[in-house]
């Protein structure tokens, strides 16, 4: 891509943004000034945008998944107590019935 195709005050005003470190600004103005680019950098803005949002939902389904095997294992580990508890009430019960 060549940036002496790009106008100089869309350089300027997307250099300022770059320099705060502020992504969601960056990617904004990108977004909002998609058109003002030349073809081939809009070409190259979208790829980035796209594979940056893949990116992100993966992320997201990742964790869902690892927040659902954490619960899942929760739930087991209960389940565990709850039996556990039963097997002693079981045996206070018959201990009792027997007089122990």
């Amino acid at each position: 891509m060549n940036t002496s195709s790009i106008p100089k005050a869309l350089q300027d005003e997307f250099a300022k943004i770059t320099l705060t470190g502020d992504e969601a600004a960056a990617r904004k103005f990108l977004a909002d000034h998609l058109k003002e680019f030349p073809k081939d950098a809009q070409d190259k803005i979208v790829t980035a945008l796209f594979v940056d949002a893949v990116g992100k939902a993966a992320d997201q389904v990742d964790e869902k998944v690892k927040l659902q095997k954490e619960a899942l294992s929760v739930l087991a580990d209960i389940e565990k107590a709850e039996k556990t508890l039963n097997d002693e009430k079981k045996k206070v019960a018959l201990k009792a019935g027997l007089g122990i």
